[in-house]
């Protein structure tokens, strides 16, 4: 707000701003695919997105435990990066792409590729007060669907 009264919009007000903002919808960003359990996909891929990422859904869902489901790239898969999920309940999805990063298990407990796993995985924690979050890349996207679609298909 502060830099659009500097260069001259004096006139908009924070109100009108806020609103705005508010209705503002992108898809593929923190777009919601499921209501139960709730599952959120952003392909949020560097530090700052993932680490501003992470923090809303903390204030968005605070009773809510977070499970990633996260694929990087090599390049975007820094240590810093990598130390926001330390804390994190997460399952790192193994992408059969030549860029995609390959952990080793000193970061991520659980490494896979397989839909159906993540799918038992997130069927069997529905009543644990968990929301999943699909994040690191737009690779995973497809991946997300499938499972939301399984969850829709037992329903």
């Amino acid at each position: 707000i502060i830099n659009l009264q500097a260069s001259g919009f004096y006139k908009i007000k924070d109100s009108i701003i806020y609103k705005v903002l508010s209705d503002i919808k992108i898809p593929g960003r923190f777009q919601k695919l499921f209501d139960d359990p709730i599952i959120i996909f952003d392909p949020a891929h560097n530090y700052d997105a993932l680490k501003n990422l992470l923090e809303g859904l903390n204030i968005f869902y605070k009773d809510k435990k977070i499970l990633l489901v996260i694929s990087m790239m090599k390049d975007k898969a820094d240590k810093k990066t990598i130390d926001l999920f330390k804390k994190s309940h997460v399952i790192y999805y193994l992408l059969n792409d030549e860029r995609a990063y390959i952990p080793d298990n000193q970061f991520f407990k659980l490494i896979i590729s397989n839909n159906d796993l993540i799918f038992d995985i997130i069927n069997e924690n529905r009543n644990n007060n968990f929301m999943i979050l699909f994040t690191g890349t737009f690779r995973i996207f497809k991946h997300a669907l499938s499972v939301v679609d399984n969850l829709k298909e037992i329903q």
